[in-house]
């Protein structure tokens, strides 16, 4: 490929990027009042469908802002977004853990321990044994799997809806 070319496929993918970025930006506050209704219906699978849209717009944007390759044209895209080192967007812990959920319960499996599914309820009671995949704090939208730190997913809508605003100010 020639150095035009180059030029002219980097700035292809820098604004499919971006597109996809204020898509997933513009998403944000559908997400959260989904959630929201989700919460005080009390439906525990509601809950978690809701959970796991707003973990997937997260990963969505996470992938296109720090994935290893067209490293330009995300550095472009941070600077754009205004997304930081420290963004709660960045970490792949929980998107990792709901992903490869299933590699954890062959592991659980040959320990021995029982399992609980998914829980909705206060941090403060999640379990101690090690046997629960997944908690949802409904009074401070945390979110735990598998006892790795806890996620705030008000704070990562609140990053997508300054993303939004950033990239897509006249929406």
């Amino acid at each position: 490929m020639n150095p035009p070319e180059r030029q002219t496929t980097e700035a292809f993918v820098s604004a499919i990027f971006k597109a996809e970025l204020e898509l997933f930006a513009a998403q944000a506050p559908f997400a959260r009042q989904q959630l929201e209704e989700q919460i005080a219906s009390g439906r525990s699978s509601g809950i978690w469908f809701a959970v796991q849209n707003i973990l997937a717009l997260a990963a969505n944007a996470s992938k296109l802002l720090w994935e290893r390759n067209a490293e330009e044209a995300r550095r472009r895209l941070r600077n754009q977004a205004g997304v930081g080192s420290g963004s709660k967007l960045k970490s792949r812990d929980i998107r990792n853990s709901l992903e490869h959920f299933d590699k954890e319960v062959i592991r659980w499996a040959e320990k021995g321990t029982y399992f609980i599914q998914r829980d909705v309820g206060s941090m403060k009671e999640a379990s101690l044994a090690g046997d629960e995949f997944g908690r949802f704090d409904p009074e401070t939208w945390e979110v735990a799997f598998l006892h790795r730190k806890p996620i705030n997913l008000k704070k990562i809508l609140d990053e997508l809806d300054a993303i939004a605003a950033r990239l897509s100010p006249f929406l």
